[in-house]
């Protein structure tokens, strides 16, 4: 995992948390416990300063987790119809979200069909790194587009 979440964060370009995810994923490989317990406490100040960072870069930004935490059915209540083209891409941005990945193109895409409600809490997940919740959101889309009793 952490070698999944060093590359996102080398990715970002966020070079402190990358650092600190390197060192515990060296000390899990070596099972170097002592080591990986310091790495885990240098990855949570790294993380906690990318969060700081991100909030105050945006200031008018709604609180972090507002959306995030409206139920799915909330987030869906809007959504009429997901039109049978986009299913494939609703399952190739699950896919990547499962491989810890982010689906950017899927997902913008997807964007034009989704509530922006949704699209809004999927954001934040992603944005979170909280990649089982963003699943969760957009596999609530799965599952009522595969209900045939269900009229979306």
């Amino acid at each position: 995992m952490a070698h999944r979440w060093r590359g996102v964060a080398a990715n970002l370009q966020l070079e402190p948390l990358t650092h600190a995810l390197q060192a515990l994923e060296a000390a899990a490989q070596k099972g170097d416990s002592a080591h990986a317990e310091s790495a885990c406490s240098a990855v949570a100040q790294a993380w906690a300063a990318v969060q700081a960072a991100s909030l105050a870069a945006s200031p008018s930004s709604p609180s972090p987790g507002a959306a995030a935490a409206a139920t799915p059915a909330a987030l869906l209540s809007p959504l009429a119809a997901l039109p049978a083209h986009y299913a494939p891409l609703l399952a190739q941005a699950l896919d990547a979200l499962a491989q810890g990945e982010v689906p950017d193109t899927e997902l913008a895409t997807l964007a034009q069909v989704l509530p922006p409600s949704l699209c809004t809490a999927v954001e934040q997940a992603v944005d979170a790194f909280d990649f089982t919740r963003a699943q969760q959101l957009l596999g609530q889309v799965q599952t009522r587009a595969d209900d045939p009793g269900n009229n979306i």
